[in-house]
């Protein structure tokens, strides 16, 4: 079983990760390639927010789990994924996209024109949104 986790990045950007509950190994999917010193930074932070909600939840009581530390999380970066480009601010599109692709089973392909992509992903969720009213 896996949970898909919106990271926020210093109130700029956001980045995808991808819980599994099983293995506590959580798969980052990013879109601008964070600096290795920033991203680890973040995922530093984001493993103690985990383990607090973690926590808060009784996660480890009700699954019959020995308590996690931050240390025992583990985490792997995407390699390969389609990259932002232009002005949108498309980090919070692909996150969207990359999650309906990840729960339909849908490989996550990268693109010639990843602007393009993420226009078109805009539309297909207005389209959802708006045929919700």
């Amino acid at each position: 079983m896996q949970v898909f986790l919106p990271i926020n990045h210093l109130d700029k950007h956001w980045i995808l990760g991808e819980l599994h509950l099983k293995t506590m190994t959580v798969h980052i999917y990013d879109n601008a390639k964070l600096s290795k010193f920033t991203a680890n930074e973040t995922i530093s932070t984001f493993k103690t927010s985990l383990i607090d909600l973690m926590d808060g939840i009784n996660f480890w009581t009700k699954t019959n789990q020995a308590r996690k530390k931050p240390a025992d999380i583990q985490f792997e970066v995407v390699k390969g994924l389609d990259q932002q480009k232009g002005k949108l601010g498309d980090c919070g599109v692909f996150i969207c996209m990359w999650v309906e692709k990840l729960i339909s089973d849908m490989p996550l392909t990268k693109e010639k024109d990843a602007e393009r992509v993420a226009l078109d992903f805009r539309m297909h969720m207005a389209k959802i949104y708006l045929g919700s009213l």
